[in-house]
């Protein structure tokens, strides 16, 4: 049996159908290590990828055995899922535990992001992420069960996407990052920490995140 329903899988296809331009998901696992999910987060990206025509390729490292990889992509632990678009640039956008729950509809809507290049922000909102100079790490906590946080992890992939990577928006799933969620004294979530120092709880407007984000790049 696999990771995902009959249900899921039916409708899975549905939802991919359309995808404009292929995408390559790169997926860090420790295989050696105490990674909570890799295996689960493994087969749920090989399931995904079967069903999107051709569209979607899967790129497995280890991480102990590829160092520079995950130094390339500022990996900061596992399992990791990093998307890239066609051309193989990397957008910013970054899941840090299974995307699974609530958070699977955030990871299709990733794919979907890249693949079709359309964020849905408003044209104001584009021209200042694109004016960016600095880059800004954003990390949205989560927990799988919350109905909440898939809205603020999706607005902060868009802002990565459109800043051309400039932002690096992350999901982070609480449970398996517990040093993060003890570090940025994450109660409630979805909770945004925004380079690290300024933070967010509940789901932001897109005025608000912008406003935030670009006072971090001054």
């Amino acid at each position: 049996m696999g990771i995902l329903s009959d249900e899921i899988l039916s409708r899975l296809k549905t939802e991919l159908v359309g995808m404009t331009s292929p995408v390559e998901i790169v997926f860090f696992d420790d295989p050696d290590g105490n990674c909570r999910h890799c295996r689960e987060t493994s087969e749920l990206l090989d399931e995904v990828a079967a069903r999107a025509a051709g569209k979607i390729r899967v790129d497995k490292i280890s991480l102990p055995n590829d160092p520079e990889s995950a130094q390339k992509y500022s990996i900061i632990g596992t399992p990791a899922i990093v998307i890239l678009d066609e051309a193989r640039r990397d957008r910013g956008i970054r899941f840090y535990g299974i995307p699974g729950g609530h958070e699977f509809t955030s990871f299709v809507g990733a794919v979907n992001l890249v693949s079709t290049g359309v964020s849905g922000l408003s044209a104001d909102t584009a021209k200042s992420l694109a004016s960016l100079t600095k880059s800004v790490d954003v990390k949205v906590f989560v927990t799988l069960a919350c109905p909440y946080c898939p809205a603020a992890v999706q607005l902060a992939h868009k802002f990565a996407y459109e800043s051309s990577g400039r932002v690096t928006a992350s999901m982070i799933e609480a449970a398996g990052f517990m040093k993060l969620v003890s570090e940025h004294h994450v109660g409630r979530v979805p909770k945004i920490a925004i380079a690290d120092k300024d933070y967010i709880e509940g789901a932001p407007s897109e005025a608000a995140l912008l406003e935030r984000i670009m006072a971090a790049a001054k």
